[in-house]
């Protein structure tokens, strides 16, 4: 994904990450704290991002690994352990890797990729390489949860698309400083089966490109 976004290398999406309504309001941390309770095993998250669902599962008793590309969401999700006690941060191990290709030296009850980290691997090798890591870590009887969804086709053919759109209206940050977001999708691929997102942060663009099977 480095050739098309930022993800990796810019270190204001990890900044801002938690503060977009649509990732920070998401309803699903309840739902894999609930399977890590209940895995036989330590949990793997893949793509943890900047702890948004790690660090809740490590502060209900899992001991948690935490996979993720980049350095910077690695770098915040420290920066928001620190706010935890002593027990939950002992309970935590972060790697910078890729979800591709790594080897952790250790099985794990319970695998997850929470908010479609997966969909951001555009290649059937990519894919199958991820799946074939998350088995190898796997432990007997282990399950491995994929946050998938169904994309709207209608959407994305529409040219409206193609214009800057806003999605998250302007607001003012903690620190007194004010965010407002914008995309538009400037390119579909029907043959690979992706498509282009151009989203900007007051005037900072990132262009990524994200599986929409």
């Amino acid at each position: 994904m480095s050739e098309f976004g930022g993800y990796k290398d810019e270190p204001f999406l990890a900044e801002l990450y938690d503060f977009i309504p649509g990732y920070a309001g998401r309803q699903d941390v309840e739902f894999y704290v609930g399977y890590a309770r209940a895995a036989r095993g330590k949990v793997l998250e893949l793509g943890c991002g900047t702890g948004r669902v790690l660090i809740p599962v490590a502060a209900a008793g899992c001991e948690v690994v935490g996979l993720d590309v980049s350095k910077h969401m690695l770098a915040r999700c420290r920066e928001k352990l620190r706010g935890q006690s002593q027990e939950v941060r002992g309970r935590v191990r972060l790697v910078q890797g890729d979800m591709t290709d790594f080897d952790l030296g250790e099985a794990f009850g319970l695998v997850t990729t929470p908010f479609r980290p997966f969909q951001h691997l555009l290649s059937v090798e990519d894919q199958l390489s991820c799946l074939r890591c998350a088995r190898r870590h796997l432990a007997p009887g282990g399950k491995l949860i994929l946050d998938l969804f169904q994309p709207d086709l209608a959407k994305l053919i529409d040219p409206a698309r193609q214009q800057e759109q806003e999605d998250v209206p302007d607001c003012e940050l903690p620190d007194g400083r004010r965010l407002r977001r914008t995309f538009r999708t400037p390119a579909v691929h029907p043959a690979e089966q992706c498509i282009d997102v151009e989203l900007i942060f007051d005037g900072k663009q990132v262009l990524e490109r994200a599986e929409r099977r």
